[in-house]
């Protein structure tokens, strides 16, 4: 479960992922879900430990790493969420 003070981080995280498929420099689209989850471990680590004032203890780093994976997970199934809703539908009607 994502602690919900971590929930604006999903969207921090799909934004990012547009951002690196626009990027022309960045052409290994099959990099993207590690970037993010990079980008989502890191973030949520620094939320915990700055923010919330946990400090980098074990703990908190611990927390860190699985709230960045369900929060990447999170932004990257909603993606295929809407892609499968917006897309594919158009193309099962053809």
């Amino acid at each position: 479960m994502i602690i919900p003070d971590l929930v604006f981080l999903v969207a921090f995280v799909y934004v990012v992922s547009l951002f690196l498929k626009k990027l022309p420099a960045f052409k290994a689209e099959w990099m993207i879900p590690l970037v993010l989850w990079l980008v989502a471990i890191v973030a949520a680590l620094l939320v915990l430990a700055i923010h919330l004032g946990q400090s980098f203890t074990p703990a908190t780093i611990l927390s860190g790493a699985l709230q960045g994976t369900f929060i990447t997970a999170v932004a990257l199934f909603g993606n295929q969420i809407f892609k499968q809703i917006a897309d594919k539908r158009l193309d099962d009607q053809k």
